[in-house]
């Protein structure tokens, strides 16, 4: 039964909770929360010489002209006009304004304007929409700046609001794609975050990538998760040997094995050949004691079966040939591979993707709880050095010591990765699919984010359209397991076309998205009042009258991520935070559309409600008349409660603007 909503604020059903403040001067709260509702509270307007200006004398208003810029300045603003072609220069002789040229962008036209300069000096990079024959310039001072989703991005499928789509999507970087042109078309395309691989990754890359990624992050308005995917407790191949025709010993070449052939897995170097049986250098004494009839695999492709075994190698008899070379993968399907969880290489690589701002570590072969803890602990290591802070951890399930203890890893890690790429090595290939569907379902239960990985759209690393089943897969990945995140791996790192494969993955989530059920919502466990009370903002709007948003402030994302554990199908997120970091990380969560709100001042609670509201308002995130379903903080009696508050969204332009909306031309 939902709380009844009055329609003034002394209405309050209560709850106990315990959270601290968004921001800014408010105390910790303690104690009870309560659901409010109450008319939206329009700022004051204060007149100047130059105009109107917003808010009262302590609250100065954001601007979306700066959004992404990260800067404070005074900037003069041109209202109440035409809007310009998207790449035309516009110089008007009269009144001695100059503009452009810029990109077109979707929501409210707004364009900072200046008296006519050199040419060095046009305001060519804001993307945003050029507004000229302005009534009148207002000219004032934001302390608060925030950053969003991209605003000049062409792909509808990459833009805010009601119509993004919500399922997340990650690219995995290569040469190809680490550029930062390349990776601003991926972000406008759709990409939310961006993975590197440490199995092939050098210091160098891992340095580029991080820069790169951030650079284009900021030129196309978008926060962007950076993963680093560590090796984790992983089998290689090494040093090949092998018979010439003329009966030398060869080393560089590759070999190719048929049916029926023998190879050697050997643990020691320079062991030599025996019986002219090929040799493959494996990097793991317990290799010898593999009972015999058991699988050694390479690549999940090559497959062959124990047949005889010595001091220093097994001998192995090949059941699926192929070809392969050095630094392969080597699986043991079946048995339990005792090698600790942290290498001294992904120590190594960890330290150096942390130093450069990386937000997820995703673990590869986590078995267990501990290998999450251990993780963990490292990080806790460098953030205690004051290297890098509040980096979480993706657990990638990809053998059976996973699946069988899938509940304790779920419950120590921040996310959940289906790597079905050695999960159907290690696993029967014909149960992946049950095995998908019981890991998805434990992570929704638990509230859990997951991403689905793996040969997604795999034949566009070749090809420009996928394979039917492909589209299929990525489909049912969007609407049956209701996924957070899809993921893209070879297709984007050595993919001929990843920018095509972007855009593919992109507009299949989007259309499978709009024929979910708007009732399709998994069954959630809910561990404390808090999260009972924002799981009601769900019911909530979906029981007003008309459309609603729902609209949070954190500052480790965790109310963002019981709101999308909900999937509101039709209701898009919010989410506000004072942390660039955390930011990016909710990229990880369905639906969440992450902003940045941050200043060099100290601002209360409400005045932060008021600069995101009125932030949505003037960009069309939200439309006039929309229900505001906020998460907020109230003062009851000397005490702080979290509150659930519903607005009504006003017209940004005749309500907050003072001006009419005629001369807008919208997009």
């Amino acid at each position: 039964m939902l709380p009844q909503i009055s329609s003034v604020s002394g209405s309050t059903h209560s709850f106990s909770s315990t959270t601290p403040a968004f921001m800014g001067r408010s105390p910790s709260l303690l104690g009870k929360t309560s659901v409010t509702s109450r008319a939206s509270l329009l700022p004051r307007v204060r007149q100047s010489k130059t105009g109107p200006m917003f808010g009262h004398a302590s609250h100065r208003v954001f601007s979306p002209l700066l959004a992404g810029t990260g800067t404070r300045t005074k900037s003069p603003l041109v209202m109440g006009a035409k809007l310009i072609s998207s790449m035309d220069e516009f110089d008007d002789s009269r009144s001695g304004l100059k503009i452009g040229p810029v990109n077109v962008g979707p929501y409210f036209f707004e364009m900072r304007a200046g008296r006519k300069e050199p040419e060095s000096e046009a305001l060519s990079d804001l993307g945003q929409e050029a507004l000229v024959e302005g009534t009148e310039i207002i000219e004032y001072e934001s302390p608060i700046r925030m950053t969003t989703n991209c605003v000049r991005c062409p792909d509808p499928n990459a833009q805010g609001g009601r119509g993004e789509k919500k399922t997340s999507i990650i690219a995995t970087l290569g040469p190809k794609t680490v550029e930062t042109d390349m990776l601003v078309d991926m972000f406008c395309s759709g990409v939310n975050m961006i993975r590197i691989n440490g199995a092939h990754a050098t210091p160098e890359f891992i340095q580029t990538a991080m820069e790169n990624t951030m650079d284009a992050s900021k030129k196309a308005c978008k926060p962007i998760a950076k993963i680093f995917d560590s090796k984790g407790p992983e089998i290689r191949s090494g040093q090949i040997q092998q018979l010439s025709e003329s009966g030398d010993i060869v080393t560089d070449q590759k070999l190719n094995l048929v049916e029926g052939d023998l190879v050697d897995f050997i643990i020691a170097d320079g062991s030599p050949i025996k019986d002219g049986v090929p040799t493959v250098k494996v990097i793991y004494d317990k290799l010898v004691d593999l009972d015999r009839g058991k699988m050694v695999s390479i690549d999940g492709e090559i497959e062959t079966t124990v047949e005889d075994k010595f001091h220093d190698r097994v001998r192995c008899r090949v059941q699926v040939g192929g070809e392969f070379g050095e630094k392969r993968h080597v699986n043991l399907p079946g048995t339990y591979v005792d090698l600790p969880s942290l290498t001294d290489r992904d120590r190594y690589n960890i330290r150096e993707s942390v130093k450069h701002g990386v937000d997820f570590i995703a673990h590869s072969f986590v078995r267990n709880a501990d290998d999450v803890n251990s993780v963990r602990a490292y990080l806790d290591e460098l953030s205690d050095e004051g290297i890098g802070s509040g980096v979480k951890i993706i657990s990638k399930i990809e053998d059976l010591s996973g699946i069988n203890n899938l509940e304790e890893i779920i419950d120590v890690s921040d996310g959940i990765m289906v790597a079905r790429g050695d999960l159907g090595v290690e696993a029967n290939l014909a149960d992946l699919p049950s095995l998908q569907h019981d890991i998805v379902n434990l992570c929704h239960r638990k509230g859990v984010p997951m991403i689905i990985a793996t040969e997604m759209l795999e034949s566009m690393t070749n090809n420009r359209k996928p394979t039917r089943a492909e589209v299929s897969d990525v489909g049912r990945s969007v609407r049956d397991d209701m996924a957070d995140v899809v993921m893209l791996s070879g297709e984007t790192a050595k993919g001929d076309f990843p920018l095509e494969t972007v855009r593919m993955m992109s507009s299949i989530a989007k259309r499978t998205e709009d024929t979910i059920e708007l009732n399709a919502r998994p069954n959630v466990e809910l561990t404390s009042n808090k999260e009972i009370l924002i799981s009601q903002m769900v019911d909530l709007a979906a029981n007003l009258q008309g459309p609603s948003s729902l609209i949070v402030f954190s500052r480790d994302g965790l109310s963002a991520q019981v709101l999308s554990s909900k999937r509101p199908m039709d209701t898009p997120i919010y989410a506000f935070t004072d942390n660039e970091q955390v930011a990016r990380q909710m990229q990880i969560n369905w639906g969440v559309q992450p902003f940045v709100l941050a200043s060099d001042e100290d601002i209360t609670d409400n005045e932060a409600v008021e600069a995101a509201k009125g932030y949505l308002e003037k960009r069309g995130f939200v439309e006039s008349g929309e229900n505001l379903v906020m998460l907020i903080k109230t003062e009851v009696k000397g005490e702080m409660l979290d509150s659930i508050r519903v607005e009504i969204a006003e017209d940004p332009l005749a309500k907050r603007l003072n001006c009419t909306d005629n001369g807008f031309d919208k997009v």
